[in-house]
C-alpha cells in the first residue's frame, strides 16, 4: 500500500468512526466515573454529565443516571426521559439560574424521575419550563431555590407532579400560560415556603390531590389571576402564617373537597367577585380568621 493510499484510508476511517461516534442513541448513560468523550451508549462507556448525554440521545430517548452523579444546570429542548432511579442523582443550581430548564416545542414530552435538585439557598429555579407539551416530575426532591417548579408557557402544556417533595423555597409551584396550562399534583409535599405554596396564574388550571402543603409565612394555595382555577382534593394545608386558601381577584376560583385546612392564621379569604367553592366535607379548624366559602359544589 502506498503512503498516499494509506493516508487516504486513515482519513476515511477517521471520518466514518467520527460519524458513528456522533450518532444519537435511544438509551444513554451517565456516571460520575464516565467521560463526556464516550459514546454514552452503554453502562461501560457512560458520559460524565447529563448535558453531554442529551447531545447523544435521540428525540424521545432515555438517559439513565447510574450513580450519585452531581451535574451542573441542564437545558432540555427535546423529548426525553432522565431517570435517576436508585442512583441519588443530583443537580446543583447556579445562583439565579435553573437546575433544569425545559425550552422545547409544543409536541415535546419530558419525564424527570428520581432527581435531587438543590440551590443551597442561592435562589433561581429548581425546574423552569418555558416550552413543552407535557412535563412529568416523578419522585424528585427540590430544595433551596426561589421557585421549586415554574411552569409558565407561551403555548398550551400539561404538568404532572407525582410523589415529589419541594422544601425550603420561596414559592413551591407556579403555573401559567398565555393560552392554557394544566397541572396535576398527586402525593406532592411542599413545605417551609416563604411567599406561596402553589400559585395559579393566568390561564392556569391546577388540581392538587392527596398532597400536603405545610408551614409557610405567606399563602398556601392561591388562584392569583381572574382566569385561574385550583381544585384542592383530599389534601392538607396547614401552619401558614398568612392565608391557607386565597383568591384575591374576581373571576378566580378555588374548589375544596375532602380536605383539611387547619392551624393557619387565616383559613380562607377571597376578594370581591372571587369564588371559593366547597362540597361541605372539608375540615377547617385552628384559625384566627376565616371567611366561609361563598359557593357550594353540587353533588351528583
Amino acid at each position: 500500500m502506498s503512503l498516499r493510499t494509506h493516508t487516504l484510508f486513515v482519513a476515511v476511517f477517521a471520518l466514518v468512526a467520527g460519524a458513528a461516534g456522533a450518532q444519537p442513541f435511544a438509551h444513554t448513560y451517565v456516571s460520575k466515573l464516565g467521560s463526556d468523550a464516550n459514546t454514552c451508549a452503554s453502562q461501560i462507556a457512560p458520559c460524565r454529565t447529563i448535558t453531554a448525554a442529551l447531545g447523544r440521545t435521540v428525540d424521545g430517548g432515555e438517559i439513565s443516571v447510574l450513580d450519585a452523579t452531581v451535574s451542573q444546570p441542564v437545558l432540555i429542548s427535546q423529548s426525553v426521559t432522565i431517570d435517576g432511579t436508585g442512583a441519588g442523582a443530583g443537580i446543583n443550581v447556579g445562583a439565579g439560574s435553573a437546575g433544569i430548564k425545559i425550552a422545547g416545542g409544543a409536541a415535546d414530552k419530558v419525564v424527570l424521575r428520581n432527581l435531587s435538585i438543590n440551590g443551597f439557598g442561592a435562589g433561581g429555579f429548581g425546574i423552569q419550563v418555558t416550552g413543552a407539551g407535557q412535563v412529568t416530575v416523578e419522585s424528585c426532591r427540590i430544595s433551596g431555590v426561589d421557585v421549586g417548579i415554574r411552569f409558565v408557557l407561551i403555548t398550551t402544556g400539561r404538568l404532572y407532579v407525582t410523589d415529589t417533595n419541594i422544601t425550603n423555597v420561596d414559592t413551591g409551584i407556579v403555573v401559567g400560560s398565555s393560552t392554557q396550562a394544566v397541572a396535576n399534583l398527586d402525593n406532592a409535599r411542599i413545605e417551609n415556603v416563604g411567599t406561596t405554596g402553589v400559585r395559579a396564574d393566568t390561564n392556569a388550571s391546577v388540581t392538587i390531590f392527596r398532597s400536603t402543603l405545610s408551614r409557610g409565612s405567606g399563602v398556601g394555595v392561591m388562584a392569583f389571576s381572574s382566569i385561574s382555577r385550583v381544585d384542592v382534593l383530599s389534601s392538607l394545608v396547614e401552619y401558614f402564617e398568612g392565608t391557607a386558601i386565597f383568591v384575591p381577584f374576581a373571576g378566580g376560583v378555588i374548589r375544596l373537597s375532602s380536605s383539611d385546612i387547619i392551624n393557619n392564621k387565616t383559613a380562607i379569604a377571597f376578594g370581591a367577585g372571587a369564588v371559593v367553592e366547597s362540597d361541605g366535607n372539608n375540615r377547617v379548624a385552628g384559625f384566627d380568621f376565616n371567611t366561609p366559602p361563598n359557593a357550594t359544589i353540587a353533588l351528583q
